[in-house]
């Protein structure tokens, strides 16, 4: 099993781990702000709107991120090299998306986009703080510039039973 797949309690499913690491800023009401600053309560600029944080979930896994050098997803997307879990979903809708895709948009886990040069993962397996946002609903967010999927909603949190999985 990779160094960044994770089993589930659930059985045999194994599952990639989700989620975005220390230093990078989520867009908030108040501007960009450092990940681990917020705090649940706090309002988040969605695709959607502003929604209420019900949730900062971070959990310390050892893993190789997946690093995303400044400007690969697009103008200024991310407007600084970030960090990512290597299966965090991301929303690509430029050229890039019709190039590697053939589509307008699509939302992709950030591995499969892995080209070992301006997006790459880490080299060194190491120990890293992973933090999850979890909204009322699923919600794309802005980190760094980047669209990114929440992926885990509250309720899902709270019943296991109800867990739903995208399917790309």
């Amino acid at each position: 099993m990779s160094a960044n797949m994770h089993k589930t309690f659930h059985g045999d499913t194994t599952t990639k781990l989700s989620g975005l690491l220390g230093g990078s800023q989520v867009l908030t009401l108040r501007g960009y702000m450092p990940i681990s600053s917020l705090e649940a309560g706090d309002r988040i600029v969605t695709r959607n709107g502003t929604r209420k944080l019900q949730e900062l979930h971070v959990e310390r896994h050892m893993m190789r991120p997946i690093r995303v050098g400044q400007g690969t997803l697009g103008f200024s997307r991310p407007n600084t090299d970030m960090m990512m879990a290597p299966g965090q979903e991301v929303m690509v809708r430029d050229w890039r998306a019709e190039m590697l895709f053939g589509r307008d948009m699509v939302i992709v886990n950030i591995d499969t986009m892995v080209d070992g040069k301006y997006i790459s993962e880490e080299p060194e397996l190491a120990l890293h703080d992973v933090y999850q946002l979890r909204f009322e609903d699923e919600e794309v967010f802005y980190a760094d510039g980047v669209e990114i999927v929440s992926g885990f909603t509250a309720q899902a949190v709270m019943d296991p039973q109800d867990t739903l999985y995208a399917v790309a």
